[in-house]
């Protein structure tokens, strides 16, 4: 079973309907002595071994909830074995293409995380180049300031008398 805390069971039976129609359901079957308070642990067990009794495909919370939902649609004893097996398989499958689509968003997340990381270092050394293209700017400006200081000095001192 997956989920073993009294929250996934209480949630099950919910789904199933309630608690009290639960606890009718196993006191009709006489799996649980009748007038006495149940923990949800008690419940549980009895509904899976009703579950499994008639369907043994039914292993899983999922399963349980959607057996039982078929036990309130119909009589009990009317459930062949066949037909609580193939509501079990359809709800299993039904959760295997669920799981199916979680895998693939998660891979199709790590896939996108990985595109945002690689623009994030794509946009760094964006920077980065832009930052060294300034500085090699700044340089070329100052060489240029300076060969034409040079220049003014070169010309001022030809066009001096006697140069």
């Amino acid at each position: 079973m997956t989920g073993n805390s009294d929250a996934a069971y209480s949630t099950a039976i919910e789904k199933v309907d309630s608690v009290e129609r639960a606890i009718e359901l196993l006191e009709s079957k006489e799996l649980i002595p009748g007038g006495q308070s149940m923990s949800l642990l008690i419940i549980r067990d009895g509904l899976l071994h009703l579950a499994r009794a008639a369907a043994p495909a039914a292993t899983t919370v999922e399963c349980l909830v959607a057996f039982s939902r078929i036990a309130d649609a119909v009589d009990m004893e009317l459930i062949t074995s066949e037909v609580a097996n193939q509501v079990c398989h359809k709800t299993m499958a039904a959760y295997n293409i669920l799981d199916d689509g979680i895998d693939k968003l998660e891979q199709t997340r790590i896939e996108l995380e990985g595109c945002v990381n690689r623009a994030k270092e794509q946009v760094r050394d964006l920077e980065q180049y832009r930052k060294n293209i300034r500085g090699e700017i700044e340089k070329g400006v100052e060489a240029l300031a300076e060969a034409s200081r040079q220049a003014q000095k070169e010309i001022q001192l030809s066009a001096q008398p006697g140069a």
